[in-house]
């Protein structure tokens, strides 16, 4: 981590002050960092400032920041911290929704961090958790974070063709309980497979994959979207 000598920022300015930043398609939203079993994560919300956050049981965490992009380096200012100067590290884009950072760790065998473009959701429709393919859901209650991993298939009969069986979706997710312990586990929507698992005792069920397929129309993968309950023992 390398400590400017020369400032890049001047206070906390205002983003209509600052000149338009091009590459700020590239980075606004939030990225996860995906080395941590924490929910720990950046988020870029404007063309000059973002955040550091970090979600636990029954806590919010942020660290605001002013940043500039110099070339394959980012330029970051803490706003609240009582030592000025802007800390430099190096950034790396590998795709669309994935980066790298270096300096913001002091482990010299894994100076780089990988970050995950994703939604974090933290709220329930209807008691149900509704997740797409790039959403983390994080309950701050019991201290867990879901995802899905993948959908393995999805055969089931589409609307409008006559199908000799019903068909399954398989929905592989990951889940994190506690910042510690990490399940990945596979719920299916057909009757006749496993549609709910208990983990570290919370039910989680499959209630729903969407959208379902219809005759002639190819489906996104990455306009899926499953709803899943999440019941732990002694609350229901």
């Amino acid at each position: 981590m390398l400590l400017l000598a020369g400032s890049l920022f001047t206070g906390c300015e205002k983003s209509s002050d600052r000149e338009p930043n091009p590459d700020f398609e590239k980075l606004k939203g939030i990225w996860v960092n995906d080395q941590s079993l924490a929910l720990q994560f950046v988020d870029f919300y404007s063309e000059s400032q973002g955040r550091f956050g970090l979600f636990s049981k029954n806590l919010k965490s942020y660290d605001v920041f002013n940043y500039q992009l110099i070339g394959d380096q980012i330029a970051i200012d803490f706003v609240e911290d009582d030592i000025p100067g802007e800390f430099l590290h190096g950034i790396t884009f590998m795709g669309k929704d994935s980066l790298r950072m270096s300096g913001l760790t002091v482990i010299p065998e894994n100076p780089d961090i990988t970050y995950r473009r994703r939604n974090i959701i933290t709220e329930r429709e209807n008691d149900a958790i509704l997740i797409g393919m790039n959403d983390i859901y994080y309950d701050f209650q019991h201290d867990f974070r879901l995802e899905p991993d993948s959908l393995l298939n999805d055969s089931r009969c589409p609307s409008g063709a006559e199908c000799v069986w019903a068909g399954n979706a398989a929905v592989r997710f990951k889940l994190i309980v506690g910042g510690n312990d990490q399940y990945l586990f596979t719920l299916n929507t057909h009757p006749d497979y496993q549609g709910n698992q208990i983990i570290d005792g919370i039910k989680f069920e499959l209630k729903e994959v969407m959208p379902y397929p219809v005759v002639g129309e190819r489906i996104n993968y990455f306009d899926y979207e499953f709803k899943i309950t999440a019941v732990k023992r002694g609350d229901d």
